[in-house]
């Protein structure tokens, strides 16, 4: 029986996500592959950077279009989770000839009974490059994660840890406890960041994993964040 929560989802959409990570499950699958994480995403007012999924090449030019050039190509394929490892994301897509190469490169890398498509996304390059994300520790329950993401996640390993539920006030002290911080302020040339568009994604993610306890792991990274908005560029969604 769904418990109640202070964030309601619409039953509309509490059962549209309950039944994605249900068929997850059911079909073996630990995890939701980066299309059905910005579903899961978009159900709770997540910003996603726009994107399709192209089935074959045509519609990979058809898609791209739309989006506009430079654009991400990523490859979706079941068993594939970690796409970086294996070469499974081109970057700076700037013309259909690139389109091309990308989309034919990419459906090489795994069998043909294993491919879903590719996801073609637009490129974000404005902003700072956040992290952010939830992780179930057992007998205590959800952590929320937030730091500086991208290549700074490696090099800086400045990420700060809260436990949910998740305040509006405990998600400021976030932003303001890791190192970086001053990044988000406004640097030299750079204008501060909305920390309030922040602050709410980051309650939405408590939320998120609060009603569906089944998610063990989640990863955005990076996520864009600018003086008017935050992005989500690449999510992980793991089940068990």
């Amino acid at each position: 029986k769904r418990q109640p929560i202070s964030y309601k989802l619409s039953d509309r959409k509490y059962n549209h996500v309950k039944k994605l990570l249900n068929e997850s499950i059911s079909d073996g699958h630990g995890y939701l592959d980066e299309v059905q994480s910005y579903m899961l995403l978009k159900e709770y007012g997540l910003n996603i950077a726009e994107n399709h999924l192209a089935y074959n090449l045509e519609e990979a030019i058809q898609f791209a279009g739309k989006l506009g050039f430079p654009l991400v190509a990523k490859i979706v394929a079941s068993g594939v989770i970690h796409k970086y490892d294996i070469g499974g994301v081109i970057i700076n897509i700037r013309n259909e000839k690139d389109l091309i190469e990308a989309y034919e490169q990419l459906v090489s890398l795994v069998a043909a009974r294993r491919f879903k498509g590719v996801l073609l996304q637009s490129m974000v390059t404005n902003g700072i490059e956040l992290i952010m994300g939830a992780k179930l520790h057992r007998g205590f329950g959800h952590a929320i994660m937030f730091g500086l993401g991208g290549t700074y996640v490696e090099v800086m390993e400045d990420v700060f840890l809260a436990m949910v539920p998740l305040t509006k006030m405990k998600a400021q002290q976030m932003i303001e406890s890791i190192k970086g911080v001053k990044l988000l302020d406004g640097f030299r040339s750079r204008p501060a960041v909305n920390k309030e568009a922040i602050v709410q994604m980051l309650i939405k993610l408590s939320h998120l994993v609060s009603d569906f306890p089944e998610i063990t792991s989640l990863d955005l990274n990076p996520v864009f964040a600018s003086e008017k908005e935050v992005i989500v560029a690449d999510a992980r969604v793991i089940l068990y």
